[in-house]
């Protein structure tokens, strides 16, 4: 309960940021973008501040999207499209039935504090999707962080923790079975292991990175290191260059609905 709470409170504070790495973002809005058809009816389940939300609603047919923050949702409630629907809703509330060809979450599943919730979640998400329809996410699991980890401590860099108030990462084979269970097929999965390894080992090994979301600390360096990175990674994607591990917790997962 006091974990959940905590969760709460971080999303209404102005000062949160989401995701500060922002090339990161949008190597997850390059992932999720390849599915959106423009006869689509998408829906952006726990949209944030709408930043990736308009992107994708320019690709769609139409939009709806649902935000549990308050404070959010006054800041994004003032978007007017006959394109766009804007809900003040907790995704455990969700009760669309059928008729999404697309769902969409970004780093949402993990801020369900237990794997009970998360289930829940995913349930509705699937029960909102006509046949042969698709979920896509960009979650966090648990398996990428220890193996990115792994390098760090090699290189003698800090541990990256958790931060366990307002994120519970997902167990990859028991997520992945549960999907498989509810009547999903993983069609895709893509990792973003080179930028992470560039990003949190490589440059952090000679220019060290402290604090998190509006309070990290960085050498300015990391912004064109990071620019660089993520062009290496697009280009690494191109030529289906695959690492045997997974280095990074966050993971792009497009799954069809085939039940």
């Amino acid at each position: 309960m006091k974990r959940a709470k905590s969760n709460l409170q971080y999303w209404e504070d102005p000062k949160t940021i989401s995701l500060v790495d922002n090339n990161l973002r949008l190597l997850e809005e390059n992932f999720i973008k390849k599915t959106i058809n423009k006869k689509f009816y998408i829906a952006d389940l726990g949209c944030g501040d709408m930043y990736s939300t308009i992107k994708y609603s320019s690709l769609s047919k139409k939009t709806y999207c649902i935000e549990r923050s308050r404070y959010l949702f006054n800041k994004i409630k003032k978007n007017k499209s006959k394109k766009l629907e804007i809900e003040n809703l907790d995704i455990l509330n969700f009760s669309k039935k059928k008729i999404f060809d697309l769902v969409i979450t970004q780093r949402v599943i993990i801020n369900l504090m237990s794997w009970q919730k998360q289930k829940e979640a995913l349930k509705l998400i699937f029960n909102s999707l006509k046949k042969n329809a698709y979920y896509v996410c960009t979650e966090c699991n648990i398996e990428g962080l220890k193996n990115l980890n792994s390098i760090r401590k090699k290189n003698k860099l800090k541990k990256i923790k958790i931060h366990d108030w307002h994120n519970y990462f997902l167990k990859e084979g028991r997520f992945l079975n549960y999907m498989k269970n509810l009547g999903f097929k993983l069609i895709k999965k893509e990792e973003f292991s080179l930028y992470y390894i560039l990003t949190r080992v490589y440059s952090q090994s000679s220019s060290p990175i402290s604090g998190y979301g509006a309070q990290i600390k960085k050498n300015n360096i990391h912004k064109s290191v990071d620019n660089i990175s993520r062009s290496f990674y697009l280009d690494f994607v191109k030529e289906n260059i695959l690492l045997k591990k997974q280095y990074g917790p966050i993971s792009g997962y497009l799954f069809k609905k085939i039940k």
